[in-house]
């Protein structure tokens, strides 16, 4: 690996292990048992810094030890490689550190990964692939702080260098966690986000007038995650339970939440276990984490980092108290899962696990975990990966500055994910564009939206909605009935089967990687309930399926679903032109874009849902919807139909 190795800091700078300024003494090498131990000094001056190398083999992969450096290394950059054939570097969605992802090449039939061992790492941070790398960069590799006192932990670093013709034998094998939360309860639920409360006392009035509007048109199986602003007029995160007084303090957030329970909505308030104010009652300065230049870590306005330790000790008495306070049945921990741990290490020399990412990662794993086990609890994600199966739901934002356009490699967030911890959502759907939707695309009939539910479903994910004060609420209604349903099948079941298409052909990962049909991303998924998804991720290409003799055609971003116990969602042409469509026992959901459309006992141009229940249909449409027509007798084949009579019109 070129320009890779450790790097050290001498005579008030550091060097990278290419730099001939720093003079590299052979010492000693012997094999013991099947490992090459291989001893060097490094000097500069009068400093030096001793290093032990140990190289074996396990399988496929090449192992690594190095330890040592005196307290002077700065960590270890994993480099480049030269000479491949043909490279092609492969990003794997959901496995990175912060933004940065961890790379596979492809060579001449062969894959490559390398890693630091995050297992026995040493490092304060870990890094994934460097944007400005000279050649193919895999990994960045580690990082090292230093303390208060001036000194960095003693390296001991495990870089693993695995090759394989088969892909999964490449990706890091990580035991699955002893025992994951039931991630059932989440299984029905739409996320949705509210936006920012202002700081006034209608503020919870409007938030509960929106969700009354969410409810009126049907969408009852909702998550409803209130923002920091929930708890404070500046906006700030809290571990306590004192309301915002602009908004009316505690008086007013109480009867606002005695009024989402009469909605019957599943909601969750905000906390932050990694930050607290000195105003806190639970405030202690021995608490806060410290630089590397011994101040207190900033955590935002008028806030400090709290030390992992110091976060554990507060977090399961803190979360039972806003459970209990509030009755609130979800709670979201935010940050933990979000960013790396790098971003909250305590340096304070005095902690024998000052600076040192396994034991901020420990103990904040043994954080969420703890949350969990006192009720329901969501985290915002990111690099949530290193926490799967401690928390029961996390948000799922892709990394990228148009997340868009990476290609539908879908098989490690479903077979290492998914079973254990709920997704939802891609990030908003303006995250998912990086930013790039057209004012004039933002409705229930933009592909911008389609081609965002159709990823959410490809990753198994639960559905997010869009904002209905920027999308219109016609968008979060076509986005909940697209997708309430299926993800009520899929989300936390197991998948049997992927596979990549291209020109009738369906091939397994490898296959698809080597060739690059991964690269169309039109995938063919089986989860183990017989669901079956599939969904054209490509940008250029229509894809036609068959289903019972029934041809679709799926344009770019679109997706088609079915169940065993007849649910069919899709977004397609099935011969009428283009619509988006859900039918399912308990209703039928159809947009038919403009044109004239029948479906079982449905005729309509426009777009309506239609519910049936215990001798009443409910009929509502949505935006423009011209007449709509219904025959009953689909719905009561077996009944004598009598005289029907319009009970009510509500507008």
């Amino acid at each position: 690996l070129a320009d890779g190795g450790v790097m050290i800091e001498m005579g008030g700078r550091i060097w990278s292990a290419e730099d001939e300024d720093i003079e590299r003494h052979f010492v000693s090498c012997e094999l013991v048992g099947n490992c090459v131990e291989a001893r060097w000094q490094w000097k500069h001056g009068s400093e030096r810094a001793d290093f032990l190398y140990r190289i074996s083999i396990e399988g496929k992969s090449l192992l690594v030890d190095c330890v040592g450096g005196n307290g002077r290394a700065t960590g270890v950059s994993l480099g480049h490689v030269e000479d491949a054939l043909t490279p092609k570097l492969i990003d794997v969605p959901y496995f990175n550190f912060g933004d940065e992802d961890v790379r596979v090449l492809a060579t001449a039939g062969v894959f490559m990964t390398t890693y630091v061992d995050w297992f026995q790492t040493n490092a304060s941070g870990l890094n994934g692939a460097p944007a400005d790398a000279a050649g193919p960069p895999l990994n960045g590799g580690c990082t090292y702080l230093p303390l208060t006192d001036g000194k960095r932990n003693a390296l001991h670093e495990r870089v693993i260098i695995t090759a394989s013709r088969q892909f999964e034998e490449v990706l890091p094998a990580m035991p699955p966690p002893s025992k994951a939360v039931d991630q059932s309860a989440l299984k029905p639920l739409v996320w949705y986000h509210l936006p920012p409360l202002g700081a006034a006392e209608e503020a919870y009035v409007e938030a509960y007038e929106s969700l009354l509007n969410l409810k009126e048109k049907g969408l009852d199986e909702l998550l409803v995650l209130h923002p920091a602003g929930t708890w404070t007029d500046h906006g700030g995160t809290t571990v306590g339970t004192a309301a915002a007084p602009a908004k009316g303090g505690e008086d007013a957030l109480s009867e606002y939440i005695d009024a989402l329970g009469d909605l019957s909505y599943t909601f969750s308030l905000q906390t932050n276990f990694t930050a607290v104010s000195p105003v806190h009652p639970a405030w202690e300065p021995t608490a806060a984490c410290l630089r590397s230049d011994g101040n207190m870590a900033p955590a935002g306005p008028g806030a400090y980092r709290l030390r992992p330790a110091a976060a554990g000790a507060l977090a399961s008495a803190a979360t039972e108290n806003i459970r209990n306070h509030f009755a609130a049945p979800a709670v979201e921990a935010v940050e933990v899962a979000a960013v790396p741990p790098l971003e909250r290490l305590d340096c304070d020399s005095r902690n024998p696990d000052a600076a040192r990412f396994q034991a901020a990662l420990r103990s904040e794993q043994a954080l969420l975990r703890s949350v969990s086990e006192t009720g329901l609890t969501v985290a915002p994600g990111g690099n949530h990966w290193l926490y799967r199966g401690l928390c029961h739901g996390f948000t799922a934002p892709l990394t990228g500055e148009d997340p868009s356009r990476r290609p539908l490699l879908v098989d490690f967030a479903l077979r290492f994910l998914h079973p254990f911890s709920a997704g939802a959502g891609l990030g908003s759907i303006d995250e998912f564009y990086g930013g790039k939707v057209p004012e004039d695309q933002r409705n229930a009939n933009s592909s911008y939206l389609i081609r965002y539910l159709a990823t959410t479903a490809a990753y198994g994910h639960a559905a997010r909605l869009p904002e209905p004060v920027t999308w219109g609420t016609a968008a979060a209604v076509k986005t909940y009935y697209m997708l309430q349903r299926l993800q009520s099948l899929c989300v936390g079941t197991g998948i049997s089967q992927i596979h990549y298409h291209h020109d009738g052909n369906y091939l397994d990962l490898t296959e698809a990687l080597m060739s690059g049909v991964h690269t169309l991303s039109q995938l063919q998924l089986e989860f183990e309930n017989g669901v079956q998804l599939n969904v054209n991720g490509g940008w250029e290409e229509d894809w036609t399926i068959e289903h019972e003799e029934r041809k679709y055609r799926l344009p770019p971003g679109c997706f088609w679903a079915h169940s065993p116990d007849g649910l069919i969602v899709y977004s397609a042409d099935a011969g009428e032109g283009h619509i988006d469509y859900a039918h399912c026992d308990d209703f039928i959901f159809i947009d038919t874009r403009g044109a004239e459309f029948t479906s079982g006992p449905v005729t309509l141009s426009g777009c309506a849902l239609v519910q049936e229940r215990k001798w009443e249909i409910d009929i509502l449409p949505f935006g423009e919807c011209s007449e709509i027509q219904i025959e009953p007798a689909y719905f009561w084949a077996d009944r004598r139909l009598p005289r029907l009579r319009l009970l009510g019109v509500h507008s």
